[in-house]
């Protein structure tokens, strides 16, 4: 057993008598040890002084309870989720856009030019320009 354990021991009053006899006939005599004790005495009061005098009952558990439910997230994985909320709303709201799309351009009827073909460009579809198109 080094000095420290036995000084923490000591000042815990854990030693045998016989031991501890030693321990105080050392600490007259050895300024070192003295000097080692008394760290250990402020090291200790300044704990005592930062401790909590009581916590609401099972705080421990609900300590560890928070502990095991809270999962560590890397930001790799925090920017792949908001990624994938966000392309998986634009992916549905592009679908209900050419649905709705769709839905006007077959309403409209006949092969007259819709508003589809004016958005994208298309020409009028007409026999000179499918001939044309078509090769």
């Amino acid at each position: 057993m080094n000095d420290r354990e036995l000084l923490i021991l000591y000042r815990d009053g854990e030693l045998p008598e016989a031991q501890r006899a030693r321990v105080e006939e050392r600490l007259r005599t050895d300024s070192e040890l003295r000097a080692s004790l008394e760290r250990l005495e402020s090291v200790a009061a300044a704990l005592g002084l930062g401790a909590a005098t009581s916590f609401e009952p099972f705080f421990a558990a609900r300590v560890v309870a928070r502990l095991r439910q809270s999962r560590q997230v890397s930001p790799v994985e925090a920017m792949y989720e908001s990624l994938r909320w966000m392309f998986a709303r634009l992916a549905v709201a592009c679908v209900v856009l050419i649905l709705s799309l769709g839905v006007y351009s077959a309403l409209g009827g006949g092969y007259t030019r819709s508003l589809v073909d004016a958005m994208l460009g298309l020409p009028e579809a007409t026999l000179q320009t499918a001939l044309t198109l078509g090769g």
